[in-house]
């Protein structure tokens, strides 16, 4: 009986642990996410990319880490990057190592279209600061301002003139140039600021074979082993002295301008008359009636020392068309034309009849006869040589000479009589060697009433 017992209470153990095991496990926690209440990111936005980052700063790997810092310390605002608007306003330098050229922007606070951005990139391969005699003996210079602009700010006159260097000193040239060096593996640095302190400017001279400025460059007690070079071709550098008066050709027709470069050149071109002279040169020139534009050649001269610093050639182009004459140009009759016509009437002065087929034939011989003016000045068809002129003869002035027609052709419109007078339209058709179109003039010849 004692053994069935045992027995009995070892069966109940062994059901109760196998209840106990199946009884359900409880539900494990859901992570709770990070930053509660924060904002959360755009699964869609990307990291910025190193060329991105560049772009925003500006930087080079010309740069020593210790300008790039200045840039990032700096540099906060919102710019146009490619299709992205980036504003970094908190970001700093890293596992920095000036020695290797090494460093990890930290950008820590961010916009990117508007969009909160953080992230952190690896950069290397930026300058390693040369020595100082590295600085010194490897330093060459390049313009950093170029074109117009250098043409424009950069004097270059008492260097190219008189041969004069006091005022190109270390202050002025960093202006304009770049001063750069490297180190022994070829690295290039831009001398910085705090550098420029140190720089001495050796031996400059205007090299003329060269068409060049050369000079040394010295740095805490080192010089250049070579000369820097700056290209400045004096061609272009006082092309640039000289420029067009841009209300000028508008104003004016190409061809009379052209036949008097003499009265006009001092109008057309603008230049600093307290340095220099202009005289137009001897040959050269060029109009083209096709195109209403001409090309002038000149001499630019030093005012004071009368020596020639360069021979331009200068363009001058949008001079008034041809198709202008029908708003400047009068024509009226005249007692020989009056006569004329009526002999070709041979009296027949019929009442609002058109008299064109009796007057066309000879219109380039009594239109002669007709009197022409222009801006109020009396104009004079005459013959030079083998060609028709019309100009304004020996009355020329800066106001009418250039107007110049050169074998003009007319031809017959219409010719009616009304209350006992012609009228008359022609129509100008070729000058100065090119067709012209819808210029038309109307005067009236009296005394056509029969009798």
């Amino acid at each position: 009986m004692k053994k069935f017992v045992g027995y009995l209470m070892v069966l109940m153990i062994a059901l109760s642990a196998c209840d106990h095991d199946n009884k359900p496990s409880p539900k494990p926690e859901e992570p709770k996410p990070e930053n509660p209440g924060g904002s959360k990111e755009d699964p869609q936005q990307q990291n910025l990319t190193a060329e991105e980052i560049a772009q925003y700063y500006n930087w080079s790997t010309t740069m020593t880490v210790e300008a790039v810092d200045a840039l990032v310390r700096s540099v906060h605002e919102a710019k146009k990057v490619g299709s992205k608007t980036i504003e970094i306003k908190d970001a700093t330098l890293t596992d920095r190592d000036d020695t290797k050229g090494t460093f990890t922007l930290d950008i820590r606070e961010a916009l990117i279209d508007g969009k909160k951005h953080s992230q952190k990139m690896a950069f290397s391969g930026f300058a390693i600061r040369p020595s100082d005699s590295e600085i010194g003996i490897r330093a060459y210079a390049t313009w950093k301002v170029k074109g117009e602009e250098l043409f424009k700010t950069f004097d270059l006159d008492p260097l190219y003139i008189n041969n004069k260097t006091e005022m190109y000193d270390t202050e002025y040239l960093a202006r304009f140039v770049s001063f750069i060096s490297s180190n022994t593996q070829g690295q290039q640095y831009i001398l910085t600021e705090e550098d420029m302190k140190y720089v001495k400017i050796i031996d400059l001279r205007y090299d003329r074979a060269k068409e060049s400025i050369t000079f040394k460059i010295g740095y805490k007690g080192f010089s250049s082993s070579s000369y820097a070079t700056l290209p400045l071709r004096p061609m272009d550098y006082y092309d640039h002295k000289v420029s067009i008066v841009e209300n000028f050709a508008p104003q004016k027709y190409m061809r009379g301008v052209f036949m008097h470069l003499g009265l006009y050149s001092g109008h057309m071109l603008s230049y600093d008359h307290d340095k220099y002279v202009v005289e137009l040169s001897d040959n050269g020139h060029q109009g083209d009636d096709n195109n209403n534009a001409l090309w002038l050649t000149v001499s630019l001269r030093d005012k004071d020392s009368d020596r020639e610093l360069a021979t331009l050639r200068k363009e001058v182009n949008n001079f008034k068309p041809l198709t202008e004459l029908k708003k400047d140009i009068d024509i009226s009759t005249s007692a020989t034309l009056d006569e004329t016509l009526k002999k070709k009437l041979k009296g027949d002065f019929t009442e609002g009849k058109d008299m064109s087929d009796k007057l066309k034939s000879g219109i380039m011989n009594w239109i002669k006869q007709a009197q022409f003016s222009y801006k109020g000045e009396a104009l004079d068809y005459h013959t030079k040589g083998m060609n028709d002129i019309i100009s304004c003869g020996s009355g020329i002035t800066q106001e009418n000479g250039d107007l110049y027609l050169e074998n003009p052709r007319f031809e017959l419109v219409s010719a009616v009589i009304q209350d006992a007078k012609l009228r008359v339209t022609v129509r100008l058709t070729f000058a100065n060697e090119v067709a012209v179109e819808g210029v038309t003039f109307v005067f009236v010849a009296h005394g056509f009433r029969n009798a």
